[in-house]
């Protein structure tokens, strides 16, 4: 908290609302990630507050390069929560074959 304090709040709202601003213009990333061409590897937590709206999920499971993947009991710090299941996740992406 000591540290937290340390920060301009002017500075942190104009960074809270540049952050929001871009969210805004990029409303879903799905089509972007799609168009990328290349594999895709969409990890949540099974309690994390954000995730995909309904539509958002369909789209992905419907592209053939995205793998979903739901991490039991984690919330949305599921790299602090589970590291060691995000890295059987990471190593089964490198052991995947990819497409051509």
């Amino acid at each position: 908290i000591a540290e937290l304090k340390k920060n301009d709040p002017a500075v942190v709202r104009r960074q809270v609302r540049d952050y929001l601003s871009y969210l805004d213009r990029h409303t879903t990333l799905v089509p972007r990630l799609c168009d990328a061409g290349v594999e895709a590897h969409v990890v949540f937590g099974e309690k994390d507050d954000v995730g995909l709206a309904d539509e958002e999920r369909r789209a992905l499971e419907q592209f053939p390069r995205t793998t979903l993947t739901t991490i039991a009991g984690a919330g949305h710090f599921t790299l602090n929560q589970e590291p060691g299941r995000i890295a059987e996740v990471v190593l089964e992406a490198l052991r995947a074959p990819t497409q051509a």
